[in-house]
């Protein structure tokens, strides 16, 4: 089954963002609205992971950008990479610095962000209480598309606008698949 295409231009005025009660996909949306930020939505069936994602879509593995949230004792860390690349934990422990890192659990994802394993958007200081590192990957291309809190909803916007409304490290944290 295809994926549903929505072409979303924004028209409200930019202001700040304030965060309201409800759910992350809704906030995301709303934040993209207010700073006139085009986006594509999709609307498709459960997607498991990065590669059935970019099919149902339609749209190239690499432009997708994969979240993956890391607990240490440090906290909690946001990594972003292109979904054609594969994470590197060293340099993921390099880069946080401690010894031992693991990928956040299901129930650490829900207490978080309310969201379940493949459905985190890149959005992690914004709306998701933790560290956010951007890895080389994404600057590396004009798009970037990602599940927006939910396994059946996918947006698409601009490196660019998505960079200016994040606050992230840049690093290099992955190696192709």
């Amino acid at each position: 089954m295809g994926a549903e295409r929505l072409q979303v231009t924004t028209t409200s005025s930019a202001r700040g963002f304030i965060k309201l009660d409800k759910s992350l996909n809704q906030q995301i949306k709303q934040l993209l609205q207010q700073r006139n930020i085009s986006f594509q939505q999709w609307q498709h069936s459960d997607a498991v992971d990065c590669y059935q994602s970019a099919a149902l879509r339609g749209t190239p593995l690499h432009l997708g950008g994969k979240s993956l949230l890391f607990k240490s004792r440090r906290g909690f860390s946001m990594f972003v990479i292109s979904a054609a690349y594969r994470i590197n934990s060293n340099r993921v422990r390099k880069i946080l610095q401690q010894q031992k890192v693991r990928f956040a659990n299901e129930q650490e994802l829900k207490e978080l962000a309310g969201v379940s394993k493949g459905a985190l958007p890149p959005f992690g200081g914004r709306f998701i209480d933790c560290e956010l590192f951007i890895d080389e990957t994404i600057y590396a291309n004009q798009e970037i598309v990602f599940t927006c809190g939910s396994l059946t909803e996918s947006i698409s916007m601009q490196v660019s606008d998505y960079l200016a409304l994040v606050e992230g490290t840049r690093v290099d944290c992955c190696h192709p698949l």
